[in-house]
């Protein structure tokens, strides 16, 4: 910084500009405290400071500097933006929201404020203002990509599959003429995520995947090729995260993470947010190396991981994440590959392998960027938790008739497909002792699911929601009302199917063509359940219906998942990890790098 004229605050707040993307947060917040006291009447000064001082987490010093900005300046929809970003960051969404409402009223056509409103009014169940908040991003900004993603999410909360289905079309229409890179890349990655409950012929996919790719690739130029590896000497593993933040990714990442051979393997973790503590607890004891990447720049992140020196680099982030993509665009380390477990299959060409396993992926599955690396035994981790006991409600409560067969579908309601409800419906036809049991995290997921049902033909009494209320234990008190997990297409939960089985409830799934439809149909292979894994509708209708109205077959099914998941290759957790190294050295050795000994 002693190049910089010290009485110039213009040239101190240059400073700070050029020093955020390259990686070198702590000297942008000294030039921008520098700038602001330089200059305290300007709204911007403050500005800067707290949008640099968010980046490094200062939370309380980057509040007091947006309070000061508005305090100078309370009609920029810039800093109430920003300010609401931070507010939401710590879990002040009330707040949160009201800022972004008044960057609103201010700059009516601020795509980004509408954008953070849908997140923020769809998880607190704030329906009716969520909609309103889209018919005015409709009415403002007609032309917005980010429009066409959020249009299909209100179609299907009404109920109205058709118009969720022309919005999808109408999207992919969008993102096929969009000639803007920065634009594409952030569009056409959740499109590819929203594309897995959707029809999208494989031409379209594929030309979907390449555009995502090249632009990407246009924004973030791959870093210099590491020098080549020296052979000996330990692998180094790196997992790229969200930070575990969700309960059941911690879960299924410390089942490998905590049992890696450490004599082989060094292990290092970069977390693209803020750690909580519980992650930093559970995580730290168990790796070499941990990172915090929140705020950094692309580049930036890239060059943090990369000083790593990683042999392999792992994608453990939720799949459509932009910074993540951006990360694995830059390639910071020797090879690259997607777990579907967490990142699914969008993804840019510089990732090199994806992880898959022979049901998941047989010959004839298609899938998408990076070539296959086949584990031994199922992709997807276990980790089971203890079986639930006790419910902080009843039946009576929940709305179910006493001998009312449950069948329970706890994921979101954009894997409600028209084919899957209109199976749903012939089950519930041939079996009228049974209900479906919804149980999604988000109030406006119950809402959307209830309509997509009532629209498909399902009569309202043959359904109820249970709602998602904590209790000691999480909430897997809810597994004690259900007779049968229903898995969904064409994307499936393999996940919800791993919980399911923990709790003993048995699970029905059909193995769909491509590797997103086959997730729970690969949990039950692996687990010996094979019989619950349906060909067609037609038998995953029988499946069903058999489970609900053959109590002799229900009880065999029911010891069945009793007896072999404890004894299949899922309980076996030390075999996945060792399997994971294998596939891990696997894609090393195709890549021509050399390894230890």
């Amino acid at each position: 910084m002693t190049g910089v004229r010290a009485d110039r605050a213009d040239a101190w707040s240059g400073l700070g500009l050029a020093l955020g993307p390259l990686g070198d947060l702590d000297g942008s917040v000294v030039a921008f405290r520098r700038a602001r006291d330089l200059e305290p009447t300007k709204a911007v000064s403050h500005l800067n400071l707290a949008i640099a001082l968010q980046k490094v987490r200062r939370v309380d010093e980057s509040r007091a500097a947006y309070r000061a900005a508005l305090a100078i300046d309370p009609d920029s929809a810039e800093t109430r933006l920003n300010f609401g970003l931070l507010l939401d960051s710590v879990g002040q969404r009330d707040l949160a929201i009201e800022s972004w409402r008044g960057a609103l009223a201010i700059q009516p056509v601020l795509e980004t404020a509408y954008v953070a409103l849908h997140e923020a009014l769809r998880a607190t169940g704030r329906l009716a203002d969520w909609v309103a908040n889209f018919e005015a991003f409709a009415k403002h900004c007609p032309d917005s990509p980010r429009l066409a993603l959020y249009a299909i999410a209100v179609a299907q909360h009404r109920g109205d599959l058709l118009e969720a289905t022309r919005c999808f079309r109408q999207a992919v229409a969008a993102a096929q003429r969009e000639r803007d890179d920065a634009v594409a890349a952030e569009f056409i990655g959740p499109l590819l995520e929203a594309a897995t409950y959707f029809r999208l012929d494989e031409a379209e996919r594929a030309a979907l995947e390449t555009r995502h790719s090249q632009a990407l690739r246009a924004l973030h130029p791959q870093l210099p090729l590491a020098p080549p590896r020296a052979s000996g000497g330990k692998v180094r593993v790196g997992y790229l995260t969200g930070a575990f933040a969700d309960e059941v990714s911690e879960r299924l990442a410390l089942a490998f993470l905590q049992r890696h051979d450490r004599r082989r393997f060094d292990i290092s973790v970069f977390s693209l947010s803020a750690y909580a503590g519980r992650f930093t607890e559970a995580v730290r004891p168990r790796v070499d190396l941990e990172a915090g990447l929140q705020g950094l720049p692309p580049r930036a992140a890239a060059e943090t991981i990369a000083r790593a020196h990683l042999d392999v680099l792992v994608d453990l982030c939720e799949p459509g994440q932009a910074m993540a993509a951006a990360v694995l665009a830059l390639k910071p380390a020797r090879i690259q590959v997607a777990h579907p477990a967490f990142s699914g299959f969008a993804r840019v060409s510089t990732v090199d392998y994806r992880l898959t396993d022979a049901a998941l992926e047989p010959a004839a599955a298609v899938a998408s960027t990076g070539r296959p690396l086949a584990l031994e035994g199922c992709i997807f981790p276990y980790a089971p938790r203890p079986r639930a006991t006790k419910a902080p409600l009843g039946r009576f409560q929940l709305g179910l008739a006493a001998g009312a067969f449950v069948f329970g579908v706890f994921g979101e309601s954009r894997r409600l497909s028209a084919p899957v409800l209109e199976t749903w419906r012939l089950i519930l036809a041939r079996a009228p002792g049974a209900v479906i049991a919804f149980s999604p995290s988000f109030a406006a997921d119950a809402v959307a699911a209830q309509r997509l049902a009532v629209a498909a033909g399902i009569e309202p009494h043959r359904m109820t929601v249970i709602p998602g209320v904590e209790s000691e234990g999480g909430d897997l008190w809810r597994w004690l009302f259900v007779d049968a997990a229903l898995d969904t297409v064409p994307r499936s939960s393999p996940l919800e199917a791993l919980e399911a089985l923990s709790q003993g409830v048995p699970v029905v799934a059909m193995a769909g063509e491509r590797p997103e439809s086959r997730g729970a149909s690969a949990v039950l292979a692996a687990a010996g359940l094979a019989e619950l894994v349906a060909a067609t509708p037609e038998e995953y209708v029988d499946r069903a219906v058999r489970l609900a109205t053959d109590e002799a077959w229900r009880a065999t099914v029911r010891e069945a998942v009793a007896t072999r998941v404890p004894a299949s290759v899922l309980s076996d957790s030390a075999g996945h990890t060792r399997a994971l190294e294998r596939a891990l050295l696997e894609g090393l050795s195709r890549s021509g790098i050399p390894l230890p000994p």
